[in-house]
C-alpha cells in the first residue's frame, strides 16, 4: 500500500482558506439580513397575497380562451407561477431567519 492512497489533497493551509471562505458567506448573508429585516415581513406578506391571488381560478379569464388545450396551458403556467412565487418566499424566508 503506497501513501499515495492516503494522500486527500487537504492540507492544514487549505482548511484555513475553507474556514475563511465559510465565515465570508456567512458575514454577506448577515448583511443582506440586516438589508431585508425591515421590508421582509411586508415582502413574505405581499407574496402570500400573491399566491392565494394566483391560487384562485377566477385568475384566469376563461372567457377568452377557444378551447381545452389553452384552458389547460393557462392552467400549468398558474400552477408554475405559483411555485416560483413559492421559491422566492422560501428562499427571503431562509435568508431573513437568524442562524444565531
Amino acid at each position: 500500500m503506497s501513501d499515495e492512497k492516503l494522500y486527500t489533497g487537504i492540507t492544514s493551509q487549505s482548511f484555513v482558506k475553507s474556514k475563511e471562505e465559510k465565515q465570508e458567506k456567512k458575514h454577506e448573508a448577515n448583511e443582506k439580513r440586516k438589508l431585508l429585516l425591515p421590508a421582509g415581513e411586508l415582502l413574505k406578506a405581499e407574496f402570500a397575497k400573491e399566491i392565494d391571488k394566483v391560487s384562485r381560478i377566477e385568475y384566469v379569464d376563461l372567457s377568452k380562451l377557444n378551447n381545452e388545450f389553452e384552458v389547460k396551458a393557462e392552467l400549468m403556467a398558474q400552477r408554475r407561477t405559483i411555485v416560483i412565487l413559492m421559491v422566492i418566499e422560501n428562499r427571503l424566508s431562509n435568508l431573513l431567519r437568524d442562524n444565531k
